[in-house]
């Protein structure tokens, strides 16, 4: 769970590097993700296309507990509805031996709607 860095009201989504031995059979040393504000945060499971994933789901109830982390696995799309009704998406493109991450993002500027251009 996220803890905070004194920079919370600026993110959406906090990637947190776990050394951590795993529980639930989770990977200890894995970078995971949360959401941060208020906001709201699902795997959409492994596309092999950032374009694969091109609309964030509408029912609340399907995305994580606010506070939980969620492990941030390679090739795995993650949707994002911030604290303020906007969303957001995540490629997770690479995990490096550092546990960094590298992302490919995108943010849906108009607020509630839930679909992603190519």
């Amino acid at each position: 769970q996220y803890t905070g860095t004194g920079d919370e009201a600026l993110v959406d989504l906090v990637v947190e590097a776990s050394s951590a031995s795993g529980a639930y059979g989770l990977p200890g040393e894995a970078p995971y993700f949360s959401a941060a504000n208020g906001g709201l945060l699902q795997d959409l499971g492994y596309k092999a296309d950032w374009a694969a994933a091109m609309a964030a789901p509408a029912d609340e109830g399907s995305y994580v507990t606010p506070g939980i982390s969620v492990l941030a696995a390679e090739g795995h799309v993650y949707a994002i509805r911030t604290g303020d009704g906007y969303f957001a998406k995540v490629w997770v493109k690479s995990v490096g031996d550092d546990l960094g991450v590298t992302l490919v993002a995108a943010y849906q500027t108009l607020q509630g709607e839930m679909t992603f251009k190519k």
